[in-house]
């Protein structure tokens, strides 16, 4: 009896195994089929409704006026225009570069609170979607990799400033005249005798170089000619990524105040204050609203050599802003896309081409 009963338990044990597998294997295969059926890539469109046009247009219009208090009501717009069309890759990208802005100049809060992090979050969280979205945007993989850099080195991810990083030397693979300042710039905030920082300030140079046509002999810099060069040339990738334009109206003093600072930091003080006076050869320099910022850079150049290799107090910012890198500033972003009052008049709100959201043109 014994050997019978034994032989009748493993039997019914097998067949009890046989018919769960089956059950499993006909449910997942189920689940496969339904998966499949609720699988649908997301797509993205620039169709424009009344409420995207008004959140797109606040959202330029107050980034052109660089008025950074204005930025809880530029998100919520543009959070709104998201909830009614998700697929809108204007507003996506412009929740990427609010979020980003209301980071970047937390300098100009009289005391910036930890939720000021969400924002650096969110935005990697929009340019993420946008570059699933549309691949074909190497600039913003550029602006991915240097929020994934920040938000890793904030919150000690490791992983996540690796990732960033590789992210941006594929954009900068894609578009060097842009993409070379962009990782260069999050960059700079590394130790002078870092290699991040070496590697940031060589692509400073580089980056003149490939938008001038020309190579670099830092011994010696014509800035009037490289200048003279940029203007000159008719490639729409170098106009877009290296000169001023209704975006970013005074790009030129920006870069250039940048690589002041830059080789300020590094302790190169001559080298420094000669990039600073190059600023001044953009048309725009007398519109440009950070003219003093940097006219006091000129003076103090020698303690700012300290002065930027000085850890950042966020709990006490520093809103003259001459006594910090730009990168770290209330200026992050606006010294580049800020126009002047007189500017803001002439030009006033101009709709960017499809192209430019496209990732194909200016």
């Amino acid at each position: 009896m014994y050997p019978f009963s034994m032989a009748k338990t493993i039997s019914m044990k097998n067949f009890s195994f046989l018919i769960i597998s089956l059950l499993s294997i006909c449910l997942l295969g189920s689940c496969s089929n339904i998966a499949s059926r609720l699988q649908h890539k997301k797509v993205y469109n620039l169709q424009e409704t009344p409420l995207s046009k008004v959140a797109n247009q606040y959202f330029w219009t107050n980034l052109h006026k660089g008025k950074y208090d204005s930025l809880p009501t530029v998100i919520s717009l543009l959070n709104a225009a998201y909830l009614e069309n998700p697929g809108n890759l204007k507003i996506i990208d412009h929740l990427g570069f609010a979020n980003i802005w209301r980071y970047a100049e937390s300098q100009r809060l009289n005391q910036p609170t930890a939720d000021i992090l969400q924002s650096f979050v969110l935005s990697r969280h929009f340019f993420d979607e946008s570059y699933l979205l549309n691949p074909a945007d190497s600039r913003i993989l550029g602006f991915l990799g240097d929020t994934k850099i920040t938000e890793g080195k904030v919150t000690n991810n490791r992983q996540l400033v690796v990732e960033g990083y590789f992210d941006g030397i594929k954009s900068i693979h894609e578009w060097p005249q842009f993409n070379k300042f962009t990782l260069g710039y999050v960059l700079s905030q590394n130790p002078a005798e870092s290699d991040e920082f070496k590697k940031a300030l060589k692509w400073q140079w580089e980056t003149l170089a490939d938008c001038s046509c020309k190579t670099i002999n830092k011994s010696q810099i014509d800035y009037k000619e490289l200048v003279r060069l940029i203007v000159k040339t008719p490639d729409p990738a170098i106009r877009r990524a290296c000169m001023n334009s209704w975006i970013a109206p005074h790009n030129v003093e920006g870069f250039f105040m940048n690589l002041g600072d830059m080789l300020v930091k590094k302790g190169d003080l001559q080298k420094g204050i000669e990039a600073y006076k190059a600023a001044r050869l953009s048309p725009a320099y007398p519109e440009w609203p950070y003219a003093g910022e940097l006219e006091q850079r000129i003076i103090q150049a020698s303690a700012n050599q300290t002065n930027f290799n000085s850890p950042i107090n966020h709990r006490k910012p520093d809103h003259s802003a001459s006594r910090v890198m730009m990168v770290n500033s209330k200026m992050a972003c606006m010294s580049c896309h800020q126009m002047g009052d007189a500017e803001f008049l002439k030009y006033g709100y101009q709709e960017p081409t499809l192209a430019f959201y496209q990732g194909k043109g200016n």
